[in-house]
């Protein structure tokens, strides 16, 4: 049973998110949340909703909700992105993600520069690794904690 796409928007809109991408081809609709910080895609012919967010112990996260056939629990998702529905799967397994082994004072984007950019060759030393640590830390704490 294919959800309305116009209910789905009219809800997310009540819910001050704003739509940003609908793929016809995969019937999926994203919002992101008023702060940003948060970006939700609603596949409305599967009722899959899939929310996509910076977890305070995680990192960023894509968690994926199968099934919804009204708009009761997609309300509570977009109410709540972080809500444990005992439903939901992770599309990544960790241990292909080395960047997030070690150091857990630094951010996740930095923590995949310490990894990538030895690995291609677009970090040369120690120095230049530094550099852009602290810019990916500054950056991160920019767009995930605005004063």
């Amino acid at each position: 049973m294919a959800l309305s796409l116009g209910n789905v928007r009219a809800l997310a809109s009540s819910l001050n998110y704003t739509e940003v991408d609908l793929n016809d081809t995969s019937k999926v609709v994203s919002f992101h949340s008023a702060d940003k910080k948060t970006k939700i895609n609603i596949y409305y012919t599967t009722g899959t909703v899939g929310t996509c967010l910076n977890h305070p112990k995680r990192g960023k996260t894509q968690l994926f909700r199968r099934n919804y056939q009204d708009l009761s629990g997609i309300a509570i998702i977009l109410s709540n992105p972080r809500a444990h529905t005992g439903e939901g799967y992770y599309t990544r397994k960790n241990i292909s993600q080395y960047w997030k082994n070690g150091n857990d004072s630094i951010c996740d984007s930095a923590r995949r520069w310490a990894w990538v950019g030895p690995a291609s060759g677009l970090v040369q030393n120690h120095e230049e690794a530094m550099a852009i640590q602290e810019i990916c830390t500054k950056w991160d704490k920019l767009y995930w904690e605005p004063d």
